[in-house]
């Protein structure tokens, strides 16, 4: 733990700093999820933003659930596979007939035209400018 020689001094806990690292690992642990406090709005647990069983089961029965894609999966990942097939099918044929901006077929591999620089002069000179200062200044780093 990387705290561990803070919290872990000559023999004992040096309580001021574990305190202070139970904190900090609380609230990373809150701000992932993995903790959840009871009543809270931004901090609850994920099972509550949920809709219960029971709403799910009355959603079915009713023939419609609340949601923007198929609940079937196989329809759903039909759906999607179709759609990629479509979408990849009109590249291809843009590729085959120039018709994609900045991308060129070469022996049958998609090549990107180069990006242009597009920092202007001046900020360009600017920045010569700062790294010259630093390196003639190194102790104001």
């Amino acid at each position: 733990m990387r705290w561990a020689r803070h919290v872990l001094r000559g023999g004992g806990i040096d309580r001021r700093y574990y305190e202070l690292c139970v904190l900090s690992e609380l609230r990373n642990r809150l701000r992932a999820g993995d903790v959840w406090v009871v009543g809270s709005r931004r901090y609850r647990a994920f099972e509550e933003r949920l809709i219960s069983r029971e709403t799910l089961k009355e959603l079915e029965r009713g023939g419609a659930l609340a949601i923007a894609v198929d609940a079937d999966f196989e329809r759903f990942i039909a759906a999607r596979r179709a759609l990629l097939n479509e979408r990849l099918a009109a590249t291809d044929v843009k590729a085959k007939g120039g018709l994609l901006p900045d991308v060129m077929l070469d022996k049958g591999v998609p090549k990107g035209t180069p990006i242009e620089k597009s920092t202007p002069p001046e900020a360009e000179a600017l920045a010569a400018r700062l790294y010259a200062h630093a390196a003639a200044h190194p102790d104001h780093r």
